[in-house]
């Protein structure tokens, strides 16, 4: 099943205490330098930008694992 907006909404989470909205508005581009990144918790390489925080945008996104759910600023 590919990852989607909707289906890892429902496992997103994180541990850097953003205490606000925890939605995803959107998925963007990972930018360059962190393409071929993996994730600080499980260690999957199917990472993608995401619009999470309120000021993240498409030259700025959040980092979201699609395996796992993990994301951080």
């Amino acid at each position: 099943m590919t990852a989607t907006q909707s289906n890892v909404q429902e496992k997103l989470w994180t541990d850097n205490n953003y205490k606000g909205d925890t939605k995803i508005r959107g998925l963007a581009p990972l930018p360059v330098g962190l393409r071929g990144s993996k994730c600080k918790k499980c260690g999957s390489e199917d990472i993608s930008g995401a619009l999470i925080m309120p000021t993240a945008d498409n030259s700025d996104p959040n980092i979201l694992c699609l395996d796992c759910g993990y994301w951080c600023d």
